[in-house]
């Protein structure tokens, strides 16, 4: 995963711009985490009942087994991605932490 793969933005080379672009889809990442978290669970707890009629019948060809497990493997999958997009900003928002603190003039305690 890299920024090509989260956003249709390139990310800015300058620290401040980058971090600004980085903590918007860092809060947007997240935000889509939680709504895939939570779709997760209601197909879970509901089973065929969370599942629309029409990709019962167009994409699992009407067998509600098939379509409880398939939409339960394809949201385990968004949740796979998003947390491995979340993981990566959380690691470039570090970098960008770090290489502001390295740009900062130091004062000494002499």
């Amino acid at each position: 995963i890299g920024p090509e793969l989260l956003m249709d933005v390139r990310l800015p080379l300058g620290l401040d711009a980058r971090q600004a672009v980085v903590r918007a889809a860092l809060a947007s990442w997240q935000d889509r985490l939680c709504r895939d978290l939570a779709r997760y669970e209601d197909i879970r707890t509901r089973g065929l009942d969370a599942v629309s009629d029409h990709d019962l019948a167009i994409a699992y060809s009407g067998d509600p087994l098939a379509a409880v497990r398939g939409s339960l493997r394809l949201k385990a999958n968004h949740i796979s991605y998003d947390r491995a997009a979340v993981l990566w900003l959380l690691a470039e928002q570090a970098r960008i932490e770090d290489a502001l603190m390295a740009e900062r003039p130091q004062l000494s305690l002499f």
